[in-house]
């Protein structure tokens, strides 16, 4: 399932990622908190270099906020990085924010909040000293 919104915003975006074992989905908001793109990405090589593809055809990013970059969003958070992306760690929401009982799982939303954190700069920390940023070749390799 893919959701796109109107694309073009040029200028600085802010992106959320809600990371998974076999996708990812990415949600872009441009300066003014609009959503510019909202899609998900097949967790691979090709769905790094089109992930990355995107938030640049969107704009300037100004802030990645992701979620998992040291579990399920590793690799893509070493691509972006290795292409001078700024990635942050979106940490999780607060108690009072998380999901109530009965309420789904959704993982556009959650790349959404992480695309707000972004934005406001809350709720973000830094990514993992330990994660080593290796060439894009080198992390491909290892995903197969």
């Amino acid at each position: 399932m893919q959701n796109e919104s109107a694309p073009g915003a040029r200028g600085p975006v802010f992106c959320g990622v809600d990371t998974h074992a076999d996708s990812h989905w990415l949600c872009v908001l441009d300066w003014r908190g609009r959503k510019v793109l909202s899609r998900q990405f097949p967790a691979d090589a090709a769905g790094y270099e089109a992930l990355a593809g995107a938030i640049a055809a969107a704009g300037e990013p100004a802030c990645v906020a992701m979620e998992g970059t040291s579990s399920y969003g590793a690799g893509l958070t070493r691509h972006l990085a290795s292409l001078g992306m700024p990635v942050r760690e979106a940490l999780s929401p607060a108690r009072t924010q998380r999901r109530r009982p009965g309420q789904g799982k959704c993982d556009e939303a959650d790349a959404e909040r992480a695309a707000r954190a972004a934005i406001s700069g809350s709720r973000l920390g830094t990514v993992s000293a330990n994660l080593k940023l290796t060439t894009f070749a080198n992390a491909s390799r290892r995903m197969r």
